[in-house]
């Protein structure tokens, strides 16, 4: 644009060609060959969708610069990634430096309104970088990636899970831009995010460096995915995710060199859940009455769980209290498996509190207790 204030100027072509140059430059940098951007957070795609489109609207109108009409065809691409991406409720998960904020998906619809003609359900990957599972009332994804110099968290192998309307496990989200802050540095690292975690162990975050190039995630079948960790030079860590139903199955490999450097599995977790810990699960309750909960194969890696207090970050400048839930793996290979809404099987849990009940029966006096569970209907 600033080129065609030099219009008739000496050297105008050539600037004009500089221009045009770098904007393909800049397209071809900022976005994958499936239309992801690269800076590592969804909020951003969805805010250069726009800002490309304007650009080459207002550039196209001059017949100068027809040579960016291949750009302008490329638009559409973007369109698969931003409605998988956007959660049922309309809202971004909070990824990298993204916001929990409702987003519209007005210009897409634009752009490539046959994308919008069918349901997004099942599992999708985006970019060798993210794997997305989505159904009716459920939205999963696992992250890793790092091809954007900007934006970055140390988040590889790390998930986001929201389900009936309620935020499940998080990423911590962008707080601000004050690189230097304490709490600002926390959301960015590795104990911040449902991910995995060698401490002590500085995260790479150079995109160049060999070890940082092979993080990626591949799909495997048509309901699970591998990521393939590359922020820990010399560590070999892998996550499998497979999404059947209700259920979903976190199988984890680690390399001896991780176990001895006492790597360990993150779950940040928002504060509205009480956590009840038992010797082989964790449940988690709402007042409500919606349940989760989550097991391990080995009660060994669950034996050794820790439980803090930490936050989030939903919205830019803010704050929210969360739970930090990590287990400190034992064995090469582990298996946790999370069960959404309240199984069966777990309908009458003791979860540790003495509730006062009133028994009766026709041929004996009616008498009060404390018991672990409400037997009031019991009529034996």
């Amino acid at each position: 644009k600033i080129t065609q204030l030099f219009k008739g100027r000496r050297n105008m072509r050539v600037l004009r060609e500089l221009s045009i140059e770098r904007i393909k430059r800049e397209i071809e940098y900022s976005f994958s060959q499936d239309g992801v951007h690269v800076e590592n957070s969804p909020g951003y795609h969805h805010g250069m969708i726009a800002n490309v489109n304007n650009s080459l609207n207002s550039l196209l109108q001059s017949p100068l610069n027809s040579r960016l009409k291949g750009q302008k065809e490329f638009l559409p691409k973007m369109v698969p990634y931003l409605r998988w991406i956007v959660r049922q409720d309309g809202k971004l998960p909070p990824i990298g430096d993204s916001e929990q904020r409702q987003v519209s998906f007005g210009l897409a619809k634009s752009l490539f309104p046959e994308e919008f003609n069918h349901k997004n359900q099942g599992m999708k990957v985006f970019a060798n970088g993210y794997a997305i599972w989505r159904t009716e009332k459920t939205h999963l994804v696992m992250k890793s990636i790092q091809t954007g110099r900007f934006h970055r968290h140390d988040d590889d192998c790390s998930l986001t899970l929201w389900h009936n309307g309620e935020d499940l496990l998080l990423d911590s989200g962008l707080l601000y831009y004050k690189e230097k802050d304490e709490d600002r540095i926390h959301v960015r690292s590795a104990t911040a995010h449902s991910g995995i975690e060698i401490p002590g162990k500085k995260a790479i975050r150079n995109i160049f460096n060999k070890s940082a190039g092979k993080a990626s995630v591949t799909k495997t079948d048509s309901i699970s995915a591998m990521a393939v960790m590359g922020m820990y030079e010399g560590f070999d860590i892998k996550r499998n995710i497979t999404k059947e139903g209700k259920k979903i199955r976190i199988v984890d490999f680690f390399c001896d060199a991780s176990i001895e450097n006492k790597v360990r599995q993150n779950f940040i977790i928002p504060a509205c859940w009480e956590i009840i810990t038992k010797p082989d699960r964790v449940i988690f309750k709402k007042e409500d009455g919606q349940t989760w909960v989550l097991e391990c194969s080995d009660q060994e890696d669950h034996r050794e769980i820790e439980i803090e207090k930490t936050f989030v970050s939903m919205m830019k400048n803010q704050k929210s209290e969360a739970i930090r839930m990590s287990f400190y793996p034992k064995n090469n290979k582990t298996e946790i498996s999370i069960t959404l809404d309240k199984a069966p099987q777990y309908e009458d849990e003791d979860d540790g509190r003495l509730i006062e009940v009133e028994i009766t029966h026709p041929n004996f006096p009616a008498i009060c207790k404390k018991l672990p569970i409400n037997w009031s209907k019991n009529e034996y």
